[in-house]
């Protein structure tokens, strides 16, 4: 039983890193157009709808949790942007 949890985790570890990538790359897209028009790559009021979208697509027993991943998401993602 634990293994075919497990290998249900993997799959969707899979997926979720396929669509991290491609977060990735538009927020690197995002990152170069703030340059040009000198733009501050931290958004707040961006990232607030972000976290509010989460909590309220998220159930309500791990929208705290998942919100904090996508704290560190953009977290990681203003990193890249700044490269």
């Amino acid at each position: 039983m634990i293994d075919e949890l497990r290998k249900q985790i993997d799959a969707l570890d899979n997926e979720i890193i396929a669509l991290l990538d491609a977060r990735f790359d538009l927020s690197y897209a995002i990152g170069e157009e703030k340059k040009k028009i000198q733009k501050q790559v931290l958004d707040t009021s961006r990232e607030q709808v972000i976290l509010d979208k989460v909590a309220q697509q998220s159930s309500e027993e791990h929208a705290q949790y998942i919100q904090e991943i996508y704290k560190k998401i953009m977290e990681q993602s203003r990193a890249y942007q700044g490269k």
